[in-house]
């Protein structure tokens, strides 16, 4: 059955207002070398789900528990410097600052020579359909529910099998097989403005046309929703090291290259040939045994193109990208950072989300 007055007792816990934050506190506590769970039954400053989860129990919800509102982003933005990553994602160790090390990451890399920002290619992937992000709201009612879920996953991009236009509010779309779409954030909406997670959800990005799909753990996502939209709603999780191997690195490796081929003497190609390409660093973490020019270190040749410029190996052990790629937040309060913060701001309009076919 549900609580309908949760949210009163949200508020009285100190959760409304972020269930999830994590704010310093060195309060005595056992079982948390930051000691910063206190035991008493109340979710205080400093605690979180992750780590006094006696004291901060993760709210529950169902995926059936309500009406289904779906939507797909037809904007999303990520940071290109640190100070865009100051102000998209959200405070995922309650600290009191937003975290994305995303930002950071974007900020070594140039412009592309023609002015355009990864940010107007995402654009351009959303708007003729290479990249399709959806969401779904599970609600009883409009314009407040204290117990809801909220859903962010990857839509079909392969079938070709939609409306002509996904984005117009009456458009259809469909889910990718390979979006989980067992997964949740719990939380609320009060008065149209929601506060959902911590959990775990999928992303889709792109970055100029290698699209990406990316598993972000301890996400969490606040902005303005109505029943036919969205309206900048910042959503931001961790990347473990197992997907920063497997996913971002992978992608941004294939999207430097992609440049790197078609214009060596761009700017991004440049970066990569006189920075990146062949010029491992033994001191990064991993990389004590690379030998530059062999291996995956070797470098490339524009005037014999074989093969790509760069390999994960050669990100890896950049010395421009080590630091960047280090995990930046401490989740579980036991005073070693877990996960690398990555956050976006999108936005969305109503579609239908087809049950095996949009015809």
């Amino acid at each position: 059955m549900r609580t309908k007055n949760l949210f009163g007792m949200l508020a009285l816990l100190g959760l409304a207002g972020w269930m999830f934050a994590a704010c310093s506190d060195d309060s005595a506590g056992t079982n948390n070398t930051n000691k910063v769970c206190n035991h008493n039954g109340q979710c205080d400053a400093g605690e979180n789900t992750a780590n006094c989860p006696d004291d901060c129990p993760k709210v529950q919800c169902s995926l059936t528990d309500g009406d289904n509102y779906n939507y797909i982003m037809n904007k999303i933005q990520i940071p290109l410097n640190g100070t865009e990553a100051k102000t998209i994602g959200v405070d995922l160790d309650g600290d009191g600052t937003i975290d994305n090390k995303l930002g950071q990451i974007m900020a070594l890399v140039p412009k592309a020579d023609d002015g355009t920002t990864v940010n107007d290619a995402l654009q351009t992937s959303i708007d003729n359909g290479t990249i399709i992000l959806l969401g779904r709201l599970i609600m009883n009612q409009w314009p407040s529910d204290d117990v809801m879920a909220a859903q962010i996953f990857p839509g079909d991009t392969t079938s070709g099998d939609a409306t002509a236009d996904d984005l117009s509010g009456t458009g259809c779309a469909l889910v990718s097989s390979t979006a989980d779409q067992s997964l949740k954030l719990c939380g609320m909406v009060a008065n149209n403005s929601l506060r959902v997670g911590p959990d775990s959800i999928q992303i889709a990005l792109s970055l100029s046309g290698v699209n990406m799909t990316i598993s972000l753990d301890q996400a969490q996502a606040e902005g303005t929703v109505h029943e036919d939209s969205w309206s900048d709603v910042q959503v931001g999780g961790g990347i473990t090291k197992e997907n920063l191997n497997n996913e971002l690195i992978p992608a941004l490796v294939s999207w430097l290259n992609d440049a790197t081929k078609k214009d060596p003497t761009g700017s991004v190609g440049k970066f990569v040939l006189d920075s990146l390409d062949a010029n491992c660093s033994t001191s990064a973490e991993g990389c004590e045994d690379v030998t530059n020019g062999s291996g995956d270190c070797k470098a490339w040749d524009p005037q014999n193109p074989v093969g790509d410029p760069l390999t994960d190996k050669e990100i890896k052990c950049s010395s421009l990208f080590a630091a960047a790629l280090k995990p930046d937040v401490d989740i579980d309060g036991d005073g070693t950072k877990d996960l690398l913060s990555l956050g976006i701001k999108v936005s969305a309009v109503k579609v239908t989300i087809g049950s095996g076919t949009c015809q």
